[in-house]
């Protein structure tokens, strides 16, 4: 049997930012009605305060949230994955700091954009087929690239690690902070230890934005969203959801979906 679902990423927005109209009380209703109108079986997010994160939990029954915050303490910003419950169990959970001591909470490199970045990393056994899936949800530096390229070595080194002890269709979902020719995607596209495919380009998703800071005029709106997939995953289709009403948009980001099929 063949198991059918949407699998997507979503930066939702530091939910403290002055945003103007688009503060977090303004969106959060907009959030949760397009989550329960699409529901996506499953949704990596970046930039989940424990504030908005226990907003999501309560409004969308449907999902386990899973994931710790980045900061020594574990708070601060989650990038929490959420999990439809009809379509998902979790097998595995795992927080990975991308640094020299990714078991330390808090800990970041040198000369990065001075904030700890996480992975998390978990397995996931379908309801429908009893297939194992691993998704790697994170969010890298968004200054410099040097640093995320590091980053991103840092985590190649548990993709091969995992993929040893276990290999299960794999997907990588987040916010790079960086372009589709940037060497950065480049790297995940010819380096990774297994060998990814993007099913989120910008054909695909018809659009050549996914971060657009609300349409407020300042000229970095670009691309920088990403589903990669690994082969043995069946791609259908993908798409954003740039839903706005009156003025409010769900974030300063496009969430970004892709159907498959394993």
């Amino acid at each position: 049997m063949k198991h059918e679902f949407t699998i997507g990423t979503f930066n939702i927005r530091y939910g403290s930012a002055d945003d103007g109209l688009n503060i977090w009380d303004n969106r959060k209703e907009l959030v949760i009605k397009s989550i329960t109108e699409k529901l996506p079986e499953i949704i990596g997010f970046q930039e989940v305060l424990p504030f908005v994160k226990e907003y999501l939990e309560d409004n969308l029954p449907q999902y386990i949230i899973l994931g710790t915050g980045r900061g020594e303490d574990l708070k601060d910003e989650h990038n929490c994955v959420a999990i439809r419950r009809d379509s998902f169990e979790p097998v595995s959970l795992e927080t990975l700091w991308l640094s020299n001591t990714p078991y330390v909470p808090g800990s970041k490199l040198e000369n990065n954009d001075g904030m700890p970045r996480i992975c998390t990393t978990l397995v996931l056994r379908s309801k429908i087929n009893n297939r194992l899936i691993r998704v790697f949800n994170t969010h890298l530096d968004y200054r410099f690239s040097h640093i995320r390229l590091l980053q991103l070595e840092i985590l190649n080194r548990f993709v091969e690690e995992y993929e040893n002890r276990l290999s299960i269709p794999t997907f990588l979902t987040g916010d790079l902070n960086c372009t589709p020719h940037s060497q950065e995607v480049d790297y995940v596209l010819k380096d990774f230890y297994i060998k990814l495919v993007d099913i989120s380009t910008e054909k695909l998703i018809n659009s050549n934005i996914t971060f657009h800071d609300y349409f407020r005029g300042r000229a970095n709106k670009s691309k920088i969203d990403y589903i990669f997939a690994t082969a043995n995953v069946r791609f259908i289709r993908s798409y954003i959801d740039d839903t706005v009403k009156e003025g409010v948009y769900l974030s300063d980001h496009y969430p970004v979906y892709a159907v498959v099929e394993i």
